[in-house]
């Protein structure tokens, strides 16, 4: 099995037990905000512990989306209010920034049905394995069954009959499994995208710089292969130029050598020649 299935499963166990608790993070001071808008100073606290811990959240489901699933959602909040942290003025600021933010509302959501969006994938992969395991080994135990309980099946099957044809469904189901959890893993993508990532504009303006980067980087690609390939042919050319040009070298000290022999050989002897190194 792939790798990218058992990376879905423990995304899915994961978010169930820290997305319940990211829920009530967030639900819980959201809920009190709300029960106390009528005393304004009183639900404003909650109501930022609210927003930081959705966008804190939110910032944990793009990284195991990221981890888990192999899809990078960039950040959809518009650019941070500038101001020091402990300025009661910045800090409204950001406040009212947040709240004007569609992000933010889009991570809310995403908060909202979060559990249920959990429970169901969950209970999907659980039902594509737990089925085929079921069924391949009827074949043991559907024989211990009492026989009132096997023949009430349709058609009045044999024990052996009825755990046969379980075990041939469960082959057939078996195959089913990584399937399921790919569509799964898709989903899970394609809503994250949805509601944790930029829209409009920012998404337009991600996309380019997406593409600026690619571009860079199949630039700087293509300069670094341009020269390997020069000091390649470079290095082949003065190799090959060394090889052809030996041959002919060594030809010429052969032709030398014999001229030398032979202007020894007419003035002093052929006794003299062969004083000279062949």
């Amino acid at each position: 099995l792939a790798p990218a299935l058992w990376q879905t499963v423990l995304k899915v166990l994961i978010d169930l037990v820290v997305g319940s608790c990211a829920f009530a993070l967030v639900a819980v001071p959201l809920v009190v905000a709300v029960s106390a808008v009528v005393v304004f100073p009183v639900a404003l606290p909650f109501a930022w512990l609210a927003l930081a811990a959705n966008r804190v959240t939110a910032r944990f489901d793009r990284f195991t989306i990221a981890r888990y699933l192999g899809t990078t959602i960039p950040d959809g909040h518009r650019d941070r209010v500038p101001g020091r942290w402990w300025s009661p003025r910045a800090a409204w600021r950001r406040f009212v920034a947040e709240l004007r933010d569609d992000a933010t509302w889009r991570e809310l959501l995403y908060r909202a049905i979060s559990l249920p969006r959990t429970a169901l994938a969950a209970a999907l992969i659980g039902a594509a394995f737990a089925t085929p395991a079921f069924l391949l080994t009827c074949p043991l135990w559907v024989g211990d069954q009492p026989q009132t309980s096997i023949a009430s099946l349709p058609l009045h099957p044999s024990a052996f009959f009825a755990g046969s044809v379980a075990f041939l469904v469960g082959l057939v189901l078996l195959p089913l499994a990584p399937i399921v959890v790919a569509g799964v893993a898709e989903g899970e993508r394609r809503l994250g995208s949805l509601l944790l990532g930029p829209w409009g504009d920012a998404a337009l303006a991600e996309r380019v710089e997406e593409v600026e980067t690619s571009r860079a980087r199949v630039v700087d690609a293509a300069e670094a292969e341009r020269q390997r390939i020069e000091r390649d042919l470079h290095d082949g050319a003065q190799q090959r130029l060394v090889a052809l040009a030996f041959p002919q070298l060594r030809q010429r000290e052969h032709r030398l050598l014999d001229a030398v022999r032979a202007v020894l050989a007419a003035d002093r002897g052929d006794d003299l020649v062969t004083g000279v190194p062949g």
